[in-house]
């Protein structure tokens, strides 16, 4: 048992230390974009595809995040892909021209925005047109994409094009061109080291926007821990601060009373 351990942390490890070599100019590049779009008074959002919604969760009302940290995620159980049955059914619908569009139509979007994409393969025609809709609608994209991965995949999208081509900025996960990282007998690949990648990632994103924002003298609104006293008064006072940036259910006014009760 611990053989196979050794080999995915090593696995893992090895694609970590290129990710860290190669991708901190990128986050600079995603951090600039996440600021000047809070600064200026518009939104944040992410959004994954059907295997990344972990990703989405990792960044979303999470302690130690930001509250203006804007998840995609559909409520109406034929629009939220862990609700989809069968669930090979998923990886179907996105491969739809203009599913995005309509899965899209009534979110908050504003020019000036930025959307973070995660998609692994990133070769779906609705990660590719979700990037394409950010460009007309005057918004900043930033793909997180193993682009090792996606180089091998064959695109379905209309254009031809994969996620990483059209995104502002990509954060490549550097990963290889299989999901798994450690090769068992049968000759298949298992223990994907792209979804520890993208949820480090993800926090990655958070501290180097954070880091950007106090450098430009900007606080960060950063959400505390409601295991510790007095920190759920201080997440209500903060929503309600930015609730002109912040899209997500909190706001309403039954969840709102709820904390302000706590303390």
């Amino acid at each position: 048992m611990a053989k196979y351990y050794e080999t995915v942390a090593e696995a893992i490890m090895t694609q970590q230390q290129k990710f860290i070599d190669t991708q901190i100019e990128n986050f600079e590049k995603a951090a600039l974009l996440m600021t000047e779009s809070w600064k200026n008074k518009n939104n944040v959002w992410i959004f994954s595809g059907a295997a990344g919604d972990i990703i989405t969760q990792e960044l979303h009302f999470r302690a130690g995040g930001f509250a203006t940290m804007n998840p995609i995620i559909f409520t109406n159980p034929y629009l939220k892909f862990s609700s989809i049955r069968p669930l090979s059914l998923m990886w179907q619908i996105e491969k739809l021209p203009s599913i995005i569009r309509f899965m899209w139509q009534n979110v908050a979007f504003e020019k000036g925005d930025t959307v973070i994409l995660n998609s692994a393969a990133g070769a779906n025609t609705m990660m590719v047109e979700a990037a394409d809709i950010c460009k007309e609608l005057g918004m900043n994209s930033i793909a997180i994409t193993n682009t090792t991965l996606s180089k091998q995949c064959e695109t379905s999208a209309l254009n031809g094009e994969k996620l990483y081509e059209v995104a502002d900025v990509v954060i490549d996960l550097c990963g290889t061109d299989t999901l798994g990282k450690v090769k068992i007998k049968n000759g298949e690949y298992i223990c994907s080291g792209d979804l520890v990648l993208g949820v480090m990632s993800a926090q990655s994103l958070v501290v180097a926007t954070a880091a950007e924002m106090a450098k430009q003298g900007y606080e960060a609104p950063i959400l505390r821990s409601v295991n510790k006293e007095g920190a759920a008064v201080y997440n209500s006072a903060l929503m309600q601060k930015y609730k002109s940036q912040v899209h997500y259910p909190f706001m309403q006014g039954k969840y709102t009373s709820y904390y302000q009760s706590k303390g």
